[in-house]
């Protein structure tokens, strides 16, 4: 009964085929180049404002000058979690770099998939208040 019901209400939600047939449906367009802030979609140049390049820096020459050193040095992952394939020598870079930036001991950092950065906060956070 309950599946019924639901599948009606999905097969009369008819707006994104709606919205498909008339060109202007905004999700999943293949993008064609992609430069921070403008993007190449269907031969037009269109602003990228779902962009997580905050600061432009996705396609830096120097950024991805060093990403691709990065990729030739160390591959293009850990294949696991430092708990379980061990420690890099950039976990201990990246480490004593934050303790000098904020002036204080780090803990260890973990790379989870969901969240890269956000492991070596919590204590900064318990200690500060924020």
């Amino acid at each position: 009964m309950i599946q019924q019901s639901l599948h009606h209400k999905l097969d009369a939600f008819t707006v994104p085929g709606e919205l498909k047939r008339e060109g202007i449906y905004p999700y999943f367009r293949p993008i064609g180049e992609n430069h921070d802030t403008e993007v190449i979609i269907q031969g037009k140049k269109l602003l990228m404002f779902g962009s997580n390049s905050y600061m432009g820096l996705t396609n830096h020459p120097k950024v991805v000058e060093a990403a691709i050193k990065a990729i030739g040095r160390y591959g293009s992952s850990c294949s696991g979690s430092r708990f379980l394939n061990g420690t890099s020598c950039l976990h201990i870079e990246l480490e004593e770099k934050l303790e000098i930036m904020l002036a204080r001991r780090m803990h260890l950092f973990f790379q989870p998939v969901s969240r890269p950065i956000s492991e070596p906060f919590p204590p900064l956070q318990e200690e500060t208040g924020y």
